[in-house]
C-alpha cells in the first residue's frame, strides 16, 4: 500500500536532514512525501544539502511536495494544511516529527500493526540522549498508553509508556499515540487537528486518538518499532513560555475529554 508521509518542520535543517536520510534507508519504500516548512527563518528549500536529498528521494521513486508557509500559527494548522495539500488518494498516511531517527523497519513494523486490524499504528520514541531502558511489555498489557476516566468523566489517568524501549515485539492495543503514527488516510476526512490549542498544540495527538476511538477506530502500538526522539531544544514549536502553554493546553484537554465523555460515553 502506497503511503503519504506527511512532515512539518520549522527551523530544524539538521534535524530533517536526518529523518530523510533515515526514510531513505527504509526497508518499506512504497510512499510519497509532503513537507511543510512552516515559517523557518531561512527557507528549506534555498538550501543545497536539503536539494540534495530531495533529489535522490525524487530519483529513487518518490513524489515530493515541498510547502512553505510564511507565517506559522501552529503544529495543529500546519498538520491540517499538510492533509488539505495531499491530493494522492494513497490509502494511508504516516505522520511524522522532524527530530526524529527512524529505524530501518520502522514502516515495516507499523504495517503489521495495520495488517493485525487497527486502524493507526505507532511505536515507541524513546529520546536519544537519554539511558537506554528496556521494559519488559507485561508491565504495560493489556493495553498500553492507557487512558482512564472516573465515573464523573474526569481523566484520573494518563498513560505515556511509549518513551521507552520494550525486551519483545508485542502488538498491544492504545487509547493514544504518540508523535509519529501510521493511519488510514479514510480518518482525515472525518477528523482534523484541533484548532482551538495554543501554537505548541501540546495533547494534539491526544485528541486526534480520542477523536478516533469514539468514530470506532482502533490504534495499535509495535514495541519494537523505534523512532529515537532527538528531542530538539530549539526550533518546531518552541516557545519562550513553552511550559505555561503546555499548561493551557493540557487545560484545554481534560476539559474537552470531560464534555465528551457526558457526550458520548466512555471511548476506551
Amino acid at each position: 500500500m502506497r503511503i503519504s508521509i506527511h512532515i512539518t518542520s520549522r527551523d530544524r535543517l539538521t534535524e530533517i536532514l536526518l529523518l530523510l536520510q533515515s526514510l531513505r534507508t527504509q526497508t518499506y519504500q512504497e510512499f510519497d512525501i509532503f513537507i511543510l516548512d512552516d515559517a523557518s527563518g531561512t527557507p528549506y528549500q534555498i538550501d543545497h544539502k536539503f536539494n540534495c536529498l530531495i533529489v535522490l528521494l525524487k530519483q529513487e521513486g518518490h513524489y515530493i511536495k515541498v510547502i512553505r508557509n510564511n507565517q506559522s500559527n501552529g503544529v495543529c494548522y500546519a498538520r491540517n494544511l499538510l492533509i488539505t495539500n495531499d491530493t494522492l488518494n494513497n490509502p494511508l498516511t504516516f505522520r511524522c516529527d522532524d527530530d526524529v531517527i527512524l529505524e530501518r523497519d520502522y514502516i515495516e513494523k507499523l504495517l503489521k500493526v495495520i495488517d493485525n486490524g487497527y486502524d493507526i499504528a505507532t511505536g515507541v520514541v524513546p529520546t536519544i540522549l537519554a539511558p537506554v531502558f528496556e521494559r519488559e511489555t507485561k508491565f504495560v498489557m493489556p493495553v498500553i498508553s492507557r487512558i482512564g476516566f472516573n465515573k464523573d468523566g474526569e481523566m484520573d489517568y494518563i498513560g505515556d509508556d511509549l518513551g521507552f524501549q520494550y525486551l519483545e515485539e508485542v502488538i498491544l492495543p492504545s487509547h493514544h499515540f504518540r508523535t509519529n503514527a501510521l493511519y488510514k488516510s479514510e480518518i482525515n476526512k472525518k477528523i482534523s487537528y484541533e484548532k482551538g490549542l495554543s501554537p505548541v498544540g501540546f495533547r494534539e495527538e491526544s485528541f486526534f486518538s480520542l477523536r478516533s476511538l469514539w468514530q470506532g477506530y482502533k490504534i495499535g502500538v509495535n514495541t519494537s518499532a523505534i523512532a529515537y526522539h532527538i528531542k530538539s531544544p530549539s526550533g518546531g514549536c518552541r516557545n519562550p513560555n513553552y511550559q505555561e502553554l503546555i499548561q493551557l493546553d493540557d487545560m484545554q484537554f481534560r476539559l474537552w475529554a470531560k464534555n465528551q465523555f457526558k457526550k458520548r460515553g466512555n471511548p476506551t
